[in-house]
Order: C-alpha cells, then sequence, then structure tokens
C-alpha cells in the first residue's frame, strides 16, 4: 500500500504483514470492550504445589472480563454480497454457552479426541474450571452477518462454530513434556475444535485457524510462540496446521494420547498472513 498524493510528496509502502500486526486494524474490536494489554511487568512466579508444571513463570494479567468480545475479523472470501460482510469472532466462554457445548461434547466426531463427553452437569464444571484456571482463557468462536435492513445495517444471529483454549504453555500439563529448557515465557498454546458440522471444511479452517493464532500473536506482544499438541493420529488437522505455517517438532506422549508437537513461529505466520 502506498501512501502520498502528489509526485513530490513522500511515497511509504506498508506490508500487509505489518498491519496485521497491529490490533487496531487487524482486529475489530470496539474499544468497550477487551482491547490488548500493555506488556505486564515481569514479575516471577512459582507455581503452587499440585500445579501441573512447575516451571516458575512470568505473573500474567489478570483474564478477560466475561463474554468479552476479544477478537473480530472481516471475512472477505466468505462475503459473497459486499452489502453483508461476515465477520469471525472470538468471545469468552461462559455459563451461557453451556448448552451449546454439551452438544458438542457429546458428538461422537468431537469426543473421538476431545474424549469429554458427559451430562450437562459435568460440562457446567467443565466451564466453571476454565473460567477460574488462571492460565487458560475458554474461547467461543462465532461467524457474524452485516445486513442492511431499512437503511440501518442490523447484525444477523451469530452463529456459534469454535471453542478454543488458549494457554500459557509454562502454567500447562504440557511444558514438562517438552525438551528441557525449550519453553518460552509468554509462549502461547491451543486446544481447539469445530463443533458446529455446519461450518466445516477448508474454506471455514481458513476462518478461524488463523483467527485463534493470530490473537494469541495480538494479544501479548512478546508472544512468539503458538504450540498445539492435537492427537497424532489427526492427520487432517496436522496438514490444515501446516498450511498455515506450523511445523512438526516430533511428538509429546500424555497418558491418554500422543501428540504431534506443533509450533508456529511469530515470523513464518506474518510472512504467510494465512487470512
Amino acid at each position: 500500500m502506498e501512501l502520498g498524493a502528489t509526485k513530490r510528496s513522500p511515497r511509504y509502502t506498508i506490508s500487509r504483514s505489518a498491519i496485521f500486526q497491529l490490533y487496531t486494524y487487524a482486529s475489530d474490536v470496539p474499544e468497550t470492550h477487551h482491547a490488548p494489554r500493555a506488556p505486564f511487568p515481569y514479575l516471577p512466579v512459582t507455581p503452587p504445589e499440585g500445579s501441573p508444571s512447575t516451571l516458575t513463570h512470568p505473573l500474567r494479567p489478570p483474564k478477560p472480563n466475561a463474554s468479552s468480545l476479544l477478537y473480530s475479523r472481516f471475512l472477505p472470501h466468505l462475503t459473497t454480497d459486499p452489502q453483508s460482510p461476515v465477520y469471525f469472532k472470538l468471545s469468552t466462554c461462559t455459563l451461557k454457552d453451556l448448552p451449546t457445548l454439551h452438544n458438542w461434547m457429546n458428538d461422537p466426531r468431537v469426543d473421538q479426541f476431545w474424549m469429554e463427553k458427559g451430562s450437562m452437569e459435568q460440562h457446567q464444571q467443565f466451564i466453571e474450571k476454565n473460567t477460574r484456571d488462571p492460565h487458560v482463557i475458554p474461547v467461543i468462536g462465532s461467524y457474524v452477518e452485516l445486513r442492511e435492513e431499512n437503511g440501518q445495517v442490523r447484525q444477523q444471529p451469530e452463529e456459534q462454530a469454535v471453542y478454543a483454549e488458549i494457554y500459557w504453555v509454562k502454567e500447562d500439563r504440557l511444558a514438562p513434556l517438552m525438551p528441557a529448557g525449550t519453553v518460552q515465557d509468554y509462549d502461547r498454546g491451543l486446544h481447539m475444535l469445530v463443533g458446529s458440522n455446519a461450518h466445516r471444511g477448508p474454506h471455514r479452517i481458513r476462518a478461524w485457524m488463523p483467527s485463534l493464532a493470530h490473537y494469541c500473536f495480538l494479544d501479548d506482544p512478546r508472544t512468539q510462540r503458538v504450540i498445539c499438541e492435537p492427537n497424532e493420529k489427526n492427520e487432517k488437522i496436522i496438514k490444515y496446521m501446516e498450511s498455515i505455517g506450523f511445523k512438526r517438532h516430533g511428538s509429546v506422549t500424555f497418558p491418554h494420547k500422543t501428540s504431534a508437537l506443533m509450533i508456529l513461529e511469530k515470523e513464518d505466520f506474518y510472512s504467510l498472513c494465512p487470512f
């Protein structure tokens, strides 16, 4: 993009990747909602006894408020009518999302990898636990269409599609399984699933998967890597992850599964700009 209206005025070139690193331009979130935090002071914290990880980590800023809109991005490839733009957005998951999450977790397709099939009460406890956990932000990803009706732009009902957990790796059970000394202070991790069968396919993955990674990099500029550990049997999701810049770094073994260790470097992500 070039700025400058006359032959004598200076001309500036701004890369697409640079724009996507600016929160104000890259994420269409009103100021009344969650905004990226200023870098939090580095204060080392020793995990309490019983934590899944024993690694000392930086003190983290408070989690976003309940039902906060965290991220919103225009999706040109899903917008068929310029007058009805489609957006993908991320909001914190709360108990209002319980019926939706309950249905998703009991879908055999989801349960195959998440193994969280259960009752409404169990899933209520699941949400409450993640809401309390300081190292995890549970989120719901939704599609939203804006339409002009009678001269006014109105938001159509949200179409919830994705559940994800955004977590600090150093405080997670993953950290002790990674090669010693390789976990960085601001590594972010992702657990993610597509719950809605109506919103599956490569064109949809192009919307939600880069958006989750993008939010991780925008939320704290010190985050240089996003890490995922999908079941290594889930070859389809691993290929999709590689398409947006993730690279496999061997495997990690949990009690219940062997996972591919997938790492996305910030530089690789913004070089690709897979939006």
